[in-house]
Parts: structure tokens; C-alpha cells; sequence
């Protein structure tokens, strides 16, 4: 009796002196992950007809924060015509009809409705083909008629420009100076870009690396993608092996290497879908 009584104080001591090790060496942790405030879980995520949805915890708006948001729309030919059709005839491409235009007014009036005590919203709008356009910004969006946001921007998002490629650079350094220009008119809660585009990426490899590297230094863990269908297109960006970088591979290079901050559209029809799941709880 009295040897088993010592056998189970002695392991006990062991494992003591184990725990007391683990724990001074950082090895001993907590069965309980950490929550950080802007992360706060997501129930209920979908799939919708768009694609997946957001992942939890990245909140692409926030009621009681006012937003600052980038969007950042192609517009290269392929939208209006099919690059591998034979005909080459306008309205045979990925979005003729401009569907993208409606899930944008889609999207702010989803931000209507999220952002019900009437934070501050501004939208600043910039195009790109070869070149990058800036359509200019709209402040305190969410108190503005649908007509009033038609007439800003619908003309330069919608007008066919030629078969232009697609660049993405382009578009983002003018994304990155209009928000340069617009830090001296105070700071929003969250600023963010969202990032459009229906093929994958024909800039040089080097000034496409610099742009996607510094907008995701200015807009850390808040730059998010909208991909049109699914194309054979590839980027001008190689993986560690030198093979070029898929469509989506591409675009995920954009928003920082996270797939779950890239929704993918089928067709046109599904842009509505997509655009307004980044509001989905």
C-alpha cells in the first residue's frame, strides 16, 4: 500500500514538472482560439448561383463604421466581344448588356439597407483596358439616387472602348492615387477596393507584382474580387515552376492570395449575386 501511495505521488510530481516546463517554454496552449474584434464569426454562410461566398470574419462593411471604398472595374474588350469567337461581333462577349453597372447600384442599395444608421459612404470609381481611368468619387453614396449614380458613372463603365486588353495594373495605380488624393478629406472607419474583371491579367509582370504589392499594402486584409465566368486565359504572372498563372490564380494574386475574398460569377447574370454577397452575414 505504502509503495503504491509513493509510485502515484512520484508521478504525480512528474507530470507537474512536465506541465510547468511546458508551459515556461510556450509549448503549452489553449484549446480556445483568439477572436479579434474586426473578425467576428459569420453563421449561416451560402453558396449562392455566384459562387462562394465571403469567408467568415471578413466584414466588406460594418454598421456604425463609415466606408471608403475603391472599386476598380474592367473594361476591356472582352466584355463586349468573345475573344475566341470567329465573328468577333459586339454583344458576343462576357457582359454586353453592362450587368455589371446594376449589381454595382445592387451593391450600394444592399449597403442602404446594412448601414442603417446612416454612416458615411464613398465610392470612387476607376475603369481599365490598356489604360486606367478615373470616373471620379461620389461622397455620402447611400443618400443618393440611383439616378444620380446612373449618370456619374454608367457612361464610362458601359461605353464600348474597343478590343482593348486587359491590365490590370493600370487600373489599380490610378485606384492607388485617387486614394492619395482623397486621404486629405478625412478618414473613414474601413477603406477597401473592390477589384472586377472577366480574364486574367496582360501587364508585365514586374509593374503587375509592384501595383498588386502596394494596393494591399494600402489596403491590407481589405481588397476583395468579382470574377466573370471562367476562362482558358492566362496571366502574365508563373507560379514557383514558371508555369503561367491561371485566371483565377490571377486574381487572387490581387487580394492578397486569399481565395476566399475572390467571388466568381458564372455569367452576367449572376454579377447581382455576387456583388451583394459581400454583405451576406
Amino acid at each position: 500500500m505504502k509503495r503504491t501511495l509513493s509510485t502515484a505521488l512520484s508521478s504525480l510530481a512528474v507530470m507537474s514538472i512536465s506541465l510547468i516546463a511546458s508551459c515556461s517554454n510556450g509549448n503549452f496552449t489553449s484549446s480556445e482560439k483568439e477572436t479579434k474584434p474586426d473578425q467576428t464569426s459569420r453563421a449561416g454562410q451560402e453558396s449562392t448561383q455566384a459562387g462562394k461566398a465571403v469567408s467568415p470574419g471578413s466584414e466588406f462593411a460594418q454598421a456604425g463604421k463609415s466606408l471608403d471604398l475603391y472599386i476598380v472595374m474592367d473594361k476591356s474588350g472582352s466584355l463586349w466581344v468573345d475573344p475566341s469567337s470567329d465573328s468577333k461581333t459586339i454583344g458576343s462577349g462576357s457582359d454586353p448588356s453592362c450587368k455589371r453597372m446594376d449589381a454595382l447600384l445592387d451593391l450600394l442599395a444592399a449597403l442602404r439597407t446594412k448601414l442603417k444608421s446612416g454612416e458615411q459612404v464613398r465610392i470612387n470609381v476607376v475603369t481599365f483596358g490598356d489604360n486606367g481611368e478615373s470616373l471620379g468619387s461620389f461622397d455620402n453614396v447611400v443618400s443618393k439616387l440611383n439616378s444620380e449614380i446612373e449618370a456619374k458613372f454608367r457612361p464610362g463603365i458601359c461605353d464600348y472602348p474597343g478590343r482593348q486588353s486587359t491590365k490590370y495594373a493600370q487600373g489599380i495605380k490610378i485606384a492607388l492615387n485617387d486614394y492619395a488624393k482623397n486621404k486629405g478629406a478625412g478618414k473613414f472607419d474601413l477603406e477597401t477596393t473592390l477589384f472586377f474583371s472577366d480574364g486574367a491579367a496582360k501587364d508585365s509582370p514586374q509593374e503587375l507584382t509592384d501595383a498588386i504589392n502596394k494596393l494591399n499594402s494600402t489596403f491590407p486584409k481589405r481588397v476583395y474580387g468579382i470574377l466573370l465566368g471562367k476562362t482558358s486565359d492566362i496571366c502574365t504572372l508563373e507560379d514557383n515552376s514558371g508555369k503561367n498563372l491561371s485566371t483565377e490564380e490571377c486574381l487572387r494574386e490581387v487580394v492578397g492570395k486569399d481565395p476566399n475574398k475572390v467571388i466568381q460569377a458564372t455569367d452576367a447574370a449572376g454579377l447581382s449575386a455576387a456583388m451583394t454577397s459581400l454583405l451576406q452575414k
